[in-house]
């Protein structure tokens, strides 16, 4: 879970350069950026109601895996580059074997 609640400080520092040169861990060395995060987890599954407990995680879930997907296209832009011009091959390709198969 590290990795994941790391990534909007990873994402942060990449936009911001210079703020990120002090960083703060607590007495265990755990980053304040994923100890926060990780206490709001513990809280949300020590809740009695499940319903809203499930609705909260899986919120949170949704915002981190956007915030994982932000990060790659800003940090790694050329293997989204990649990715996407050979998602667009694949797709003239499909297209044009479609094309064909109607005049057959």
């Amino acid at each position: 879970l590290g990795v994941v609640f790391e990534a909007p400080h990873r994402l942060y520092c990449h936009l911001t350069r210079n703020k990120c040169t002090e960083e703060t861990y607590n007495t265990e060395g755990m980053s304040v950026w994923v100890e926060k995060p990780l206490h709001g987890l513990e809280w949300n599954l020590e809740q009695d109601n499940t319903l809203l407990s499930g609705l909260v995680f899986w919120l949170a879930f949704v915002l981190l895996v956007a915030i994982n997907l932000v990060e790659v296209m800003v940090m790694h832009w050329t293997a989204v580059a990649v990715v996407f011009v050979a998602a667009v091959m694949v797709a003239q390709n499909q297209a044009q074997g479609k094309k064909e198969k109607k005049f057959w």
